[in-house]
């Protein structure tokens, strides 16, 4: 509680005493005296950081005809901003993918985040960029959902937008 609160409140209410404690002490990255857990070298290989993480080389540019043919075995990430990252807790979209291609044996991994425009996607440090994910997973197919947030600048933010697409 604030002194200047706690002032008021024993001006307006002589009766009650109020301590004025000190601010509670955050527990995250304090030195517990124990040692470091070791490092497990086996899994290591599932991390994916900006510093190390491979990037793709060059391809072809392909055309995207509908409707669209799927392989089997291929694997799909969903990449964009919330409408696809919340597919992850209610799993629709994915679970029509596998109900229409039902043998097809399909991998689909959803790197979508909140507020994610087609230019813009800040992670935190040494966190691997879309490009070094997408490469990792080795993905075929993209689903790509990006627009919301430049919607708000109305029908003079599109040429922006299709510009940050490509």
């Amino acid at each position: 509680m604030s002194r200047t609160l706690a002032l008021i409140l024993a001006v307006m209410i002589p009766s009650v005493s109020f301590a004025i404690q000190p601010p509670a002490k955050d527990g995250r990255n304090r030195k517990t005296g124990k040692a470091e857990p070791p490092k497990d070298p086996a899994l290591q290989q599932y991390g994916i950081y900006q510093a190390t993480a491979p990037r793709a080389g060059s391809a072809d540019k392909i055309e995207t005809r509908l409707p669209l043919s799927i392989a089997p075995e291929t694997r799909i990430a969903f990449i964009g901003n919330m409408l696809l990252e919340r597919e992850q807790y209610f799993g629709h979209f994915e679970a029509l993918l596998h109900s229409r291609y039902p043998e097809h044996k399909l991998v689909v991994r959803n790197l979508a985040w909140p507020a994610d425009t087609a230019d813009l996607q800040p992670r935190p440090d040494n966190f691997a960029d879309i490009e070094q994910h997408l490469t990792h997973e080795k993905v075929d197919v993209i689903f790509a959902a990006f627009g919301f947030n430049e919607s708000f600048d109305g029908p003079d933010g599109l040429p922006k937008f299709k510009t940050s697409l490509k």
